[in-house]
This record gives C-alpha cells, sequence and structure tokens, in this order.
C-alpha cells in the first residue's frame, strides 16, 4: 500500500460522511497505550488513499508491520467482527492474503466502536484499467474460491444478510434517484438508457453463496508482477447471490482482460447481464455520492460506468 498523512487544517482526517467520528493518529496511539501496553510503536502512519467505511493506519513496531483498522461511521462498525470471525475461517479456503484480525479493541477515549490490528498485507493498489489477464484470472479465481466455500450454515446468520446479495429490484429507486446527481460526473443520458434496458434481468435462481460485496480496486492488493496479492477488506461479506462479485470487471478491468475473467468464471449471458446491472447501480449511486468530495471513487466510478457503457449494444 501507499502511505501518506493527510489532515485537513485542524489536523483531523477529512470526513467523508455527516455522520462520521473523529479519527486522527493521536486518538488511535491512545487507544493501543491503554489496550495494546506491550507494543511499542516506532512508526504510525494514515494509510492513503482513506478508505470510505474505514480509517487505516500502518504500524510498525519493531520487525512487525501492522495494521490498525478504525470504522469511520456506526453502519461500517459490525465489519470488523466479521473479519475477525471470517475471516480466519475462510483465509484458507481462498488463494490469497484477507485480512485476519490479531487483536480487536473496544471503545475508548469518546471513539464509540470497536477497532483491529491484524498484520500488514503487502502489495500496492491496482489503478483501474492497468490490470492484465493474469491478474482477470487471479481475480476470478478469488471468486470461484470464496463462492465454494460452505455458506450453508450461514444462510440466516443476519450479520451476513446485505442489499448487495439481494435482488436487483431493490435498487431501483436509488438509482433513480441519484442518477440526476451524476450530471457534469458522467453522461447521464445514456447511463438511464442503459439501465432502463439491463434493470429487468431475471434474477438469481441458485443456491446463497458467500460473496465479499466490494472487489474494487482500493480493497485490492497487487504484486511487483501485477497478480492479486490479498483482498484487504472483508466487512461487506454477506450470503446470498454471489453476483455482485463480478464487479471487478468494470472496477478495473477493461474490455481487454474482461474476457479472461469472465471466461474464467464460466459466467452466462444473464448472470453477466445482471453483473453489469449491479455494476451500473454501484456506480451511479458511489458517483452522486461522492462527487465533489475528492474521494477516490468519483474518478473510479465514472470509470466503472465506462466499462458498462461500452459493453451495452
Amino acid at each position: 500500500m501507499d502511505v501518506a498523512v493527510g489532515r485537513d487544517k485542524d489536523g483531523q482526517v477529512p470526513k467523508l460522511h455527516a455522520d462520521e467520528v473523529d479519527i486522527d493518529d493521536g486518538l488511535v496511539r491512545r487507544l493501543l497505550g491503554d489496550q495494546c501496553p506491550g507494543l511499542i510503536i516506532d512508526e504510525l502512519v494514515e494509510v492513503e488513499p482513506a478508505g470510505t467505511d474505514n480509517l487505516n493506519f500502518r504500524l510498525v513496531s519493531g520487525d512487525d508491520e501492522l495494521l490498525v483498522r478504525l470504522p469511520r461511521k456506526a453502519d461500517a462498525a459490525g465489519g470488523i467482527a466479521k473479519e475477525e470471525r471470517f475471516g480466519r475461517l475462510l483465509a484458507p479456503q481462498l488463494p490469497v492474503g484477507v485480512p485476519v484480525a490479531s487483536y480487536v479493541g473496544t471503545p475508548g477515549h469518546g471513539y464509540p466502536f470497536a477497532w483491529s490490528v491484524s498484520p500488514w498485507l503487502p502489495g500496492r493498489l491496482p489503478q483501474p484499467g492497468e490490470a492484465g489477464p493474469e491478474l482477470a484470472v487471479d481475480l476470478a479465481r478469488f471468486v470461484a474460491a470464496l463462492r465454494s466455500a460452505d455458506a450453508t450454515p450461514y444462510e440466516d446468520d443476519p450479520t451476513l444478510s446485505a442489499y448487495r446479495v439481494g435482488p436487483i429490484t431493490s435498487r431501483f429507486a436509488a438509482t433513480t434517484e441519484f442518477l440526476p446527481r451524476c450530471r457534469g460526473w458522467a453522461d447521464v443520458d445514456a447511463l438511464t438508457a442503459a439501465w432502463e434496458l439491463i434493470k429487468d434481468v431475471s434474477p438469481y435462481d441458485g443456491p446463497p453463496a458467500f460473496a465479499n460485496t466490494d472487489l474494487q480496486p482500493g480493497n485490492l492488493l497487487i504484486d511487483d508482477a501485477g497478480r492479486l496479492s490479498a483482498v484487504i477488506d472483508f466487512g461487506g461479506l454477506a450470503v446470498g447471490d454471489p453476483t455482485i462479485d463480478l464487479l471487478p470487471a468494470w472496477h478495473l478491468l477493461d474490455p481487454d482482460t474482461r474476457p479472461a475473467f469472465r471466461g474464467a468464471l464460466d459466467v452466462d449471458e444473464t448472470t453477466w447481464q445482471r453483473g453489469m446491472a449491479w455494476a451500473l447501480t454501484i456506480g451511479v449511486v458511489a458517483l452522486g455520492y461522492y462527487a465533489g468530495s475528492g474521494s477516490p471513487l468519483v474518478e473510479r466510478s465514472q470509470y466503472q460506468l465506462q466499462q458498462v457503457l461500452l459493453d451495452l449494444p
């Protein structure tokens, strides 16, 4: 990961959400000092670009490199417990590294949520459009491995319920609301026509499966050879329709590399259309929400929506 310190004029991490709590490295040091008193902090640096749900800090302690993760807001707080529980369960079944918490901290010093410390996973974030066919196949293998893990015992687990593994009909209202907010940032007329073309795709009728639900470039790491080395966020893990994990096809890949991803997963046309519908609605809402914020999700969403439009006749 690339790391750098990003602060506003008051020394706080800039906020992306109205309901976000205050976080800075001083808070992180106080939490670690109270709850991990034997841990020596040689270096503590905020990871950039910042996540939208969590703020991450790279911690150097002697010869150890660690990641400290703090949720930014209440609706992201449950991801810490989910990563601790299911990261440990799924890690042995997956082809690349995933976060497995070595310590889960408790609220303190005015910070209201659980937080975590885990081993640092090396690599860098991929940029949309830079992926080669090998990375496309790596992503497909990861998705296939996650889907093949036995989700049967967790079908009714409320912590693994999410709209992203439900029917695309749940996104009709949000997409209609956010499309006008994208004007000036994307071709709204083309996106509206595309949405009308693909939104009524047939629903998923397969067995419930695990899905990461957020395989976007900010949650992936690649090595020096451009191969997938880790998936670094499992806070959105859910069980249901796994179509949402086709998102990297438009988040990251391009017309030349999408066929390798699709072929490695053996995706039929209806499922591919449903994946495009998810990519469009996720991209529209993210772009409309973050436009003007300076978040990397603005450019990523613009790329994603352009790729969907390229795939349509």
